[in-house]
């Protein structure tokens, strides 16, 4: 099972690793992001496995077995638990990304004590 200190520990190395901006498009699924908007509003109940064609994509099952609906719903949630205020996410979409990524580190690692893997917060 993972851990906070582990979950910290494997993005501390793939900055080391030159791995520029590890945390990749983890900014876009934040309030603001644009894959918010990607997806069409009639797939928005979808699985991610039933859009996906039962093809994993490096995905977990947990993220799989969700709609879009139900996935930015949990971010939001844990954006909020996290003490972030949503308007101020999406004004930080408008700025540094990697800034953003840095400074919403928490969510991305109690998203992924919750059972979403690196890529189904990132890709």
């Amino acid at each position: 099972m993972e851990t906070t200190e582990s979950i910290l520990e494997e993005v501390a190395l793939g900055r080391r690793c030159g791995s520029l901006g590890y945390l990749n498009n983890f900014f876009s699924y934040l309030p603001g992001g644009y894959h918010r908007d990607i997806i069409p509003e009639q797939e928005f109940d979808l699985s991610f496995r039933k859009r996906y064609n039962g093809e994993r994509h490096h995905h977990s099952d947990f993220f799989l077995s969700q709609s879009p609906r139900v996935f930015y719903a949990t971010i939001d949630r844990v954006v909020a638990e996290c003490g972030f205020d949503t308007t101020q996410i999406e004004a930080m979409q408008e700025g540094d990304r990697g800034e953003l990524n840095d400074h919403t580190l928490t969510v991305y690692v109690q998203l992924r004590l919750l059972g979403y893997n690196h890529h189904d917060l990132t890709a």
